[in-house]
Order: structure tokens, then sequence, then C-alpha cells
């Protein structure tokens, strides 16, 4: 939760695995708020196909927030496919107002 308002930078790196490898995608996002069509938040997608065994995907983000904001990652399979998070990292801070 942003403790005031002002310009923040975050990264994550997730490890993951699931999938076939034949047309499994995934979302990796950091996102404001829990809102996936808010226009400050940051996803990547994984293009279906590429995601075999263990996979690993950093992104970084920087967002302004305002007091109270909350901020979360998340890994979504695409088209109903199932991935499971091995390892994650997170860090955010406050870059300047």
């Amino acid at each position: 939760m942003a403790p005031r308002s002002g310009y923040y930078f975050f990264a994550a790196t997730l490890q993951f695995s699931g999938g076939n490898g034949n047309g499994d995608g995934v979302i990796v996002g950091i996102y404001n708020n829990g809102d996936s069509n808010d226009n400050n938040t940051t996803i990547i997608v994984l293009e279906p196909g590429l995601i075999k065994n263990l996979t690993a995907q950093s992104i970084t983000a920087m967002m302004k927030l305002d007091p109270k904001d909350r901020v979360d990652v998340r890994l979504e399979g695409v088209d109903k496919s199932t991935f499971t998070v091995s390892y994650s990292s997170f860090l955010g801070f406050l870059i300047g107002q």
C-alpha cells in the first residue's frame, strides 16, 4: 500500500512451470488497485508455445500512486492453462513526487 502520493518503481521476477508448451500462454502483470483495465497497469504477454518446463520472467513498472493505492503481481494462464509459481521476488520504492 502506498504511504504517500508519488511515482514508484516496481520490479518482480517469477519462476514458474506448467502447461504443455503447445498452445499455452501466460500474462505476467503488475496491477494498480487490482484493475487489469487501468492505464496504470503494466503487463507482459508470453506467446503460446514458448512456455516449456521451468520458465522465468521479470517485469518492471513505474506508476503514479496515491495514498492507500495497492499494487500486486499476478501470473495468469491464457485459455485455461494452469501454471505453478516456484519462486517470486518483488520490490518497490518511491522515486519522487
